[in-house]
């Protein structure tokens, strides 16, 4: 068994804006992750881990028909994730895992320290996320990998706005691992995100959005 623990520090910067008025705000904050990694056998290991939820109260300006400091409460979600990794061969290996996220804890977005109050409605559903993927081993130093992953959207169809039309996800994933030895290891990834296209109908307001997202990332590891 592996234990790990890490912490997390974020900063958020907020932007609300309609015809009448116009909102910044911005904070920052810690959080924290852990995790356990159970060796079951040496072709198999389960992992188990918590990263958690981070609290801010986002601190402003208004401008527009009302004008003045601003505050916020904004409660981003915790997620709790399974995964499972198998060696299938010398060179193969499949790996799995199932994400779940509290974003229950995003009900709205509650503005104070006006004349008048601002709110926006969200009403988020928790959600879940199921990624399957498998490595190749070309040589001992380098590594082939790819993955797919369904992602869960938080947000109800009753609820999708045009600030925020989000829905359900598709991940298609390439990377690679170069293992340098006692000098560390390192990884490059791209996915491309592709958003099931989400509608709007909130009123005279009703549309249908086209949406994707390509992503890039990169890590560097070291045991000691």
């Amino acid at each position: 068994m592996s234990l790990g623990f890490g912490l997390n520090y974020q900063k958020i910067d907020a932007e609300l804006t309609n015809s009448a008025l116009r909102l910044k705000g911005d904070d920052s904050s810690w959080g924290w992750n852990a995790g356990a990694l159970f060796t079951l056998s040496p072709a198999m290991r389960v992992g188990v881990s918590y990263r958690s939820a981070v609290k801010y109260t986002l601190s402003g300006n208004a401008s527009g028909a009302l004008n003045g400091p601003i505050n916020a409460d904004v409660k981003l979600p915790d997620t709790f994730t399974l995964s499972v990794w198998q060696q299938v061969s010398d060179r193969w290996e499949a790996m799995g895992d199932l994400s779940y996220t509290r974003w229950n804890s995003v009900r709205s977005l509650n503005v104070t320290g006006l004349a008048l109050p601002v709110s926006e409605t969200f009403n988020y559903e928790n959600s879940w996320r199921f990624a399957w993927g498998a490595g190749y081993k070309a040589t001992d130093k380098a590594k082939l990998k790819f993955g797919i992953a369904f992602d869960r959207t938080p947000v109800r169809d009753e609820y999708r706005t045009a600030r925020v039309p989000d829905n359900n996800r598709l991940w298609l994933s390439l990377g690679g691992q170069w293992n340098a030895g006692a000098v560390g290891k390192f990884d490059l990834g791209y996915s491309y995100l592709y958003v099931i296209d989400p509608t709007i109908s909130q009123g005279a307001l009703q549309g249908k959005y086209d949406a994707s997202a390509h992503i890039i990332g990169v890590q560097y590891s070291v045991g000691f």
